[in-house]
């Protein structure tokens, strides 16, 4: 089972130029994508899977983690752009974006579509979950700004 995982990882360093070696002595494997997003790879030997998982975004205001809980929530149902990975927010606001896949399932050329799909997913939900902390962000500043001016009688 390693030896067909180590397989996979070798094929995709070759497919994208990269060297294989040093992508095979990690343990998991991190591909490192426009230098921002980080992937990483793993083989659960238990499960026979291929794992995949990144870390998006971390939310720190409790308001908005219950905002991005939310769209996470309605992202999961939808599959909005997931490609067969899901969401998931830690207590501490730690966003993830995870996805399992059976190793018996998967082929090179199967393997090479499925870390594309899984950065495309990684870049769009990065993206919308920092845009929607910032949209919270300014909501939030609007409503304390809309309660100062009118504790000051200026509305």
């Amino acid at each position: 089972m390693r030896n067909v995982f180590e397989n996979l990882l070798a094929g995709y360093a070759e497919s994208v130029g990269l060297a294989a070696q040093p992508l095979l002595a990690q343990q998991p494997a991190n591909l490192l994508f426009d230098d921002k997003l980080n992937i990483q790879v793993a083989l659960d030997e238990a499960a026979g899977d291929v794992c995949f998982a990144s870390w998006l975004f971390s939310v720190e205001d409790e308001q908005r983690l219950a905002v991005i809980a939310l769209m996470i929530a309605q992202a999961n149902f939808e599959q909005d752009g997931l490609h067969g990975a899901h969401l998931a927010m830690n207590t501490e606001g730690k966003v993830v974006l995870l996805r399992r896949v059976p190793l018996q399932s998967l082929d090179g050329v199967r393997f090479d579509k499925l870390v594309k799909e899984f950065v495309d997913a990684a870049e769009k939900w990065t993206d919308s979950v920092a845009s929607m902390v910032a949209f919270v962000a300014l909501e939030t500043d609007r409503d304390e700004t809309q309660g100062d001016w009118e504790r000051h009688g200026r509305v």
